[in-house]
């Protein structure tokens, strides 16, 4: 059954829209269903990229610090928005911090 379902989302993502099913299958292994609670912190800027990420459900904010130190709201991330792309392919620093404002499901 979870196969299935990350099978599903997998799929949406533009970047894998083009699979063959063995090809997706093969892609859809390297993911996994991860909860995260409102008001937790999923990765925060200037921290290394450690994989992908694609909202399943909830809503989480991201921040960027500004030239005052302040960190800013600068886009809400909801589900289908896929994150951090570039990480399947090189070695990247996080450009904000992504919050969580409501429970968020996401692979």
């Amino acid at each position: 059954m979870q196969a299935n379902y990350i099978d599903s989302y997998v799929k949406q993502i533009p970047l894998f829209a083009k699979l063959n099913p063995a090809q997706l299958q093969l892609v859809s292994q390297a993911f996994e269903v991860r909860s995260y609670r409102a008001e937790e912190v999923i990765f925060r800027e200037s921290e290394p990229m450690l994989g992908m990420l694609t909202l399943i459900s909830g809503q989480a904010v991201m921040l960027q610090v500004d030239a005052n130190g302040i960190q800013q709201p600068i886009a809400t991330i909801i589900p289908n928005q896929t994150l951090n792309q570039e990480a399947l392919f090189s070695d990247e620093l996080h450009s904000a911090t992504l919050y969580v404002q409501r429970p968020v499901q996401a692979l």
